[in-house]
């Protein structure tokens, strides 16, 4: 990555390529940088162990129309008790509209919700470790399934298996108090969770155990393979075998113990994790660190300086991102080249010629349909719109306010 960020001028337009630094200044080789534990296998095809494919397809499982009309929901945590999310939705041509009406799903803050692939569930971890569960009828109104569940765990971060059955629960804590990745199944009629009987889990009901990891990012394409954001030492990144919790590969990308992991995306590709130390007692600098999935190896693709970047958005080219860079009061663009030694470069700061970023949160993008590549990002005034183009565009489209101020988690149906 370059080591230089330059704040870029007004983007015109969304075809307009921003240029900042050398692409190959500050690369990393591979070979030399980082550590990392050898694959248990190198598979690229999406089989489990014994070389039987594997199958995304569920109930939940068929995608939505991909530019129907999209439910939005925001939570308000500084309102009332803040339980309260506002439902908003989405058009097809950007349009955010407030629906005026609330559902009462439980407080969260910073780290957005998933919805299953169909659009139907919606689920968001709160603020006091348990997961709350929405239903989004046809009608487009918003049902309560479940509000504050826990079968053990203290959730961080949610993920969701592209069966739409089964969710991932992130537990940030240490090992012997709890700390790794959950697995909970999904009815497909009534949307009620329950442990799975199929998978090696232990008595706390983990599939793996980590040191405060950080999110779960499901690999596309790849249905039995799950990258576990986790840390420090001795390894920030892993690959999981979601069939039998085995890690396949392992990578300390940040090398240094007093990292604290915060966020992490990988690209519609499968091919480029991004992840973020955000420490505030580390001797380093915060950074932004890539790694390269190849098959079940990981390996170091590129590390820059990112102060305190909390939440990642990717395109669906998988060729731009936006990090929020929280206490920067900053989005920052990034351009991502997979196949390149150094696969990320820093393009500069977002644009915006009015009502600049405050305290920048969680961050989702719409990956289909004529919206594909809108992001949303939760900020102290209200939810920003930006639209990711190539190589490291992004325009910013302004903020809606009203009575979404201080807004945390977002969820919004693919």
């Amino acid at each position: 990555m370059s080591r230089c960020l330059t704040v870029s001028s007004l983007l015109l337009s969304l075809c307009a390529l921003a240029c900042s630094g050398d692409p190959k200044k500050g690369a990393v080789d591979s070979g030399e940088a980082g550590t990392r534990d050898t694959a248990v296998t190198d598979d690229t095809d999406d089989t489990d162990d014994t070389g039987t494919p594997t199958d995304a397809s569920g109930c939940r499982s068929e995608p939505r129309a991909a530019d129907a009309d999209r439910i939005v929901l925001a939570n308000l945590p500084y309102e009332d008790a803040g339980n309260d999310w506002a439902i908003l939705t989405l058009s097809a041509d950007g349009t955010l509209s407030d629906t005026g009406a609330s559902v009462r799903a439980g407080r969260t803050y910073l780290n957005p919700g998933v919805f299953t692939p169909d659009g139907s569930l919606g689920i968001a971890p709160l603020d006091d470790g348990t997961i709350s569960i929405v239903a989004v009828q046809d009608d487009g109104s918003v049902e309560i399934v479940e509000a504050g569940f826990t079968s053990g765990f203290y959730a961080e971060s949610v993920a969701i298996h592209p069966s739409g059955e089964r969710v991932y629960i992130v537990d940030r804590n240490w090992e012997e108090n709890g700390g790794g990745l959950y697995v909970l199944d999904i009815d497909c009629t009534t949307g009620i969770p329950t442990v799975p009987t199929d998978l090696p889990l232990d008595r706390l009901g983990r599939l793996v155990s980590a040191k405060l990891p950080a999110a779960a990012l499901p690999v596309p394409g790849r249905p039995d393979r799950l990258v576990l954001i986790a840390g420090p030492t001795p390894g920030d990144v892993r690959l999981i075998d979601t069939t039998s919790g085995t890690v396949l590969d392992t990578l300390d990308a940040f090398m240094d113990d007093d990292a604290w992991l915060t966020t992490g995306a990988i690209t519609p590709s499968g091919e480029l994790v991004l992840l973020t130390d955000t420490s505030a007692w580390s001797t380093s600098a915060n950074a932004l660190a890539a790694v390269r999935l190849s098959g079940d190896t990981l390996t170091l693709a590129g590390i820059d300086e990112l102060y305190d970047g909390v939440s990642i958005g990717i395109s669906p080219d998988s060729t731009t991102a936006i990090v929020s860079s929280g206490y920067g009061d900053d989005i920052l663009r990034l351009s991502l080249d997979a196949d390149a030694a150094d696969a990320v470069s820093l393009e500069g700061s977002l644009s915006s010629s009015e009502d600049p970023p405050q305290i920048p949160g969680g961050i989702v993008t719409v990956q289909r349909g004529s919206l594909a590549g809108f992001s949303l990002v939760a900020e102290v005034y209200g939810l920003r719109s930006i639209q990711l183009g190539p190589h490291g565009d992004a325009l910013d489209q302004g903020l809606t306010g009203g009575r979404l101020v201080n807004p945390a988690g977002l969820l919004v149906q693919p």
